[in-house]
């Protein structure tokens, strides 16, 4: 996931067996920045031709939202930063939160991720992925020229059937048990797409005739098992990496998700304290409920279905280096109660999975 993932987790994954991804996310608004961050990826791998990944966030549409807001959107937009806006000040906060002044240039966001992607062609990416959408034609045109491979989130049949359509080489189910921000790309609301992992996959394998690989829920073998007996080609993992040393996690961030922390409602003993929001940055992504995203609730639905209405993310930073759990993102999938109470290097956590697939897959064969 964005913000979690590092060099060296991408490394040792990869190196382990695994295939590791550097989520870009909108994380890297310079595209300058990328080569460096490919180089140390591959500076840490085992051998030159160890493969590994890039995943990146397709911009909405140029034409996605008119301009400019709705009053209701307006007034939702005004009501989240005063949230924000509150929630600093009580908490002594220095970031000061406000509206951004215009809605984001789509076309710059567009020319920004082609930018992306060129960079990940000229340094020989193994494998680039895409959430929220499909790249243009003459974009998956230039990654498949070079002989490179593509895989694009799914979170609905009809959002695979397009992917295929499009031409990539592998689609990723996003079930809705996954942490993270939901990949939806058809419809305004990324809650229509919360369909359960093993549903989902059954229905998009049924679908397309490209390999699918799992995403949302899977914690451990068990889970790899389950997919794999699904159909599944593979199995994508994200909140289960949060355990490991090389993730980029903060200690209360951990503790939240393993229930060591108080939740917003006082208890500590649910399966599940997570909730899809765009209180967070403005788009649907799945974490942690605290007492802004109780807060933001009714406003939330409200808001445009976009990045960038506020500098939100100045306020997250500052949030997660303070440890301020109330206000604090921690993006995490369903499963985060059943996150490893240990950290271990990637590698050892790839190296327990697979022992956990194999005994999984040994007691449906009644080896065990």
């Amino acid at each position: 996931m964005s913000g979690s993932t590092t060099p060296q987790l991408v490394a040792a994954v990869s190196n382990a067996g695994g295939l590791g991804m550097y989520a870009v996310g909108s994380g890297l608004p310079d595209a300058s920045k990328l080569p460096a961050v490919i180089s140390s990826i591959r500076e840490k791998l085992a051998a030159p031709d160890t493969p590994f990944g890039v995943n990146i966030f397709v911009p909405p549409p140029e034409h996605y939202h008119p301009q400019p807001l709705s009053p209701d959107e307006s007034e939702a937009v005004a009501l989240w930063v005063a949230a924000y806006q509150r929630r600093a000040a009580a908490l002594g906060m220095a970031t000061k939160v406000a509206a951004a002044p215009s809605l984001p240039d789509f076309h710059g966001q567009w020319s920004s991720f082609e930018r992306h992607v060129e960079v990940m062609v000229e340094q020989r990416v193994p494998l680039i992925s895409f959430h929220f959408g499909l790249p243009r034609p003459a974009t998956l045109d230039l990654i498949r020229g070079a002989g490179l491979l593509t895989v694009a989130c799914a979170t609905t049949v009809k959002e695979a059937r397009a992917a295929e359509a499009a031409g990539v080489d592998f689609v990723v189910v996003q079930g809705a048990e996954a942490g993270g921000h939901r990949g939806t790309f058809y419809g305004e609301d990324p809650r229509s797409g919360l369909i359960g992992t093993l549903p989902l996959l059954a229905a998009v394998r049924a679908a397309v005739s490209v390999p699918v690989i799992a995403a949302g829920g899977i914690m451990d073998g068990a889970g790899v098992a389950a997919v794999l007996a699904g159909g599944a080609a593979g199995a994508w993992l994200g909140t289960a990496f949060l355990a490991a040393a090389e993730a980029d996690v903060a200690a209360w961030q951990r503790e939240a998700m393993l229930g060591q922390a108080p939740t917003a409602d006082g208890s500590d003993d649910s399966v599940d304290n997570t909730v899809v929001t765009r209180a967070f940055t403005g788009k649907g992504a799945r974490g942690l409920a605290n007492d802004l995203t109780h807060e933001l609730a009714e406003v939330e639905g409200t808001l445009p279905n976009l990045f960038e209405l506020a500098n939100t993310r100045a306020f997250l930073a500052e949030a997660r280096q303070k440890g301020l759990s109330s206000v604090g993102i921690a993006l995490c999938g369903q499963g985060h109660r059943r996150l490893r109470r240990q950290v271990v290097g990637a590698g050892q956590l790839l190296a327990e999975l697979e022992a956990e697939t194999d005994a999984a897959v040994g007691r449906l064969l009644g080896d065990g």
